[in-house]
C-alpha cells in the first residue's frame, strides 16, 4: 500500500529513504499514513484522505493525550466538517474544514465529510502509545516552564 501511495504521489513528503533504498517513517509520518488509511477505508477518496489527515492530526492527537492522560489538554473540537469551497470550485484542494464540538452546534447544509476526531483518537493502535506519552511529557515540561 505504501509503495503504491508513494508511486502515486500521496505520501511523497513523508519518510526518508535509507542508503539501502528502504523507506523509514518516524511516528509522525506513520500517524499521518494511519489517519489517511482510516479515512480511505471509510470511503474517502485517497486525495481527500491525504488533505483531511493533514488537517485533523493535531486534534486527534490532543484527544489521544486527553484519553490517556486526563486533564492535561483541552481538545479544541470533536468533529470536522469538510465541505467544498464556498465559491463553488470542485478540485480536491479546495475543501474547507470547520471544527465544531457537537452535531447539534450548527446546521450542516453542504455536502461534505464529517470526521470524529475523538473516535479516531480512541481507536488508535497501541503502537502510538509511546509517541503520545512523549507528547504528554513535552506538555508537562511546557506547563512547568511557564509556572517557573
Amino acid at each position: 500500500m505504501q509503495r503504491d501511495w508513494r508511486r502515486r504521489g500521496y505520501i511523497e513528503n513523508l519518510g526518508t529513504q535509507s542508503d539501502k533504498g528502504r523507506w523509514l517513517y518516524d511516528w509522525y509520518d506513520a500517524f499521518i499514513i494511519y489517519l489517511m488509511r482510516q479515512m480511505y477505508e471509510g470511503g474517502c477518496e485517497l486525495s481527500r484522505a491525504q488533505l483531511f489527515a493533514a488537517t485533523i492530526y493535531e486534534d486527534v492527537l490532543s484527544y489521544a493525550i486527553e484519553a490517556r492522560f486526563p486533564g492535561k489538554v483541552a481538545p479544541r473540537c470533536r468533529y470536522h466538517h469538510f465541505f467544498k469551497d464556498p465559491r463553488g470550485r470542485v478540485e480536491d484542494g479546495n475543501w474547507v474544514a470547520r471544527p465544531f464540538n457537537s452535531l447539534e452546534s450548527g446546521k450542516i447544509r453542504s455536502v461534505g465529510f464529517l470526521v470524529d476526531c475523538s473516535g479516531l483518537a480512541n481507536d488508535l493502535p497501541g503502537k502510538f502509545d509511546l509517541a503520545i506519552a512523549s507528547l504528554n511529557n513535552s506538555i508537562e515540561r511546557d506547563i512547568e516552564g511557564r509556572k517557573g
